[in-house]
């Protein structure tokens, strides 16, 4: 019963609401009358999707957890699948992206 918020909380993100997903990269705001999401209020801001790879900053020497593991794998597929620009965007050129996809290719061994 250790892993229960981690298990809610990835079921809630691969649950695919495109609210929920478009957090990680952008902050909206929202047309109060018709309560829909208006493009051009967006602003772009990876932050969240950020502190999401923010997990994968373990040292090398430490054990991954494999079922935290997975509910991370399941979470950045889903993010691949509805926002490939973004997540690609922010991994390719963002120095903090970069840093954690290098992080994410060391643990591929383990």
């Amino acid at each position: 019963m250790g892993h229960v918020v981690p298990f809610v909380a990835c079921e809630i993100l691969i649950a695919e609401i495109p609210f929920v997903l478009r957090q990680f990269f952008y902050i909206d705001e929202y047309d109060e009358k018709s309560q829909n999401e208006t493009d051009k209020n967006s602003e772009e801001n990876p932050e969240l999707f950020l502190d999401l790879l923010g997990i994968l900053k373990i040292s090398r020497d430490e054990e991954i957890n494999y079922v935290l593991a997975g509910y991370f794998e399941k979470v950045f597929q889903v993010l691949i699948a509805h926002h490939p620009k973004e997540t690609f965007k922010t991994l390719y050129i963002d120095s903090r992206g970069q840093t954690a996809l290098f992080e994410m290719l060391s643990h591929v061994a383990n």
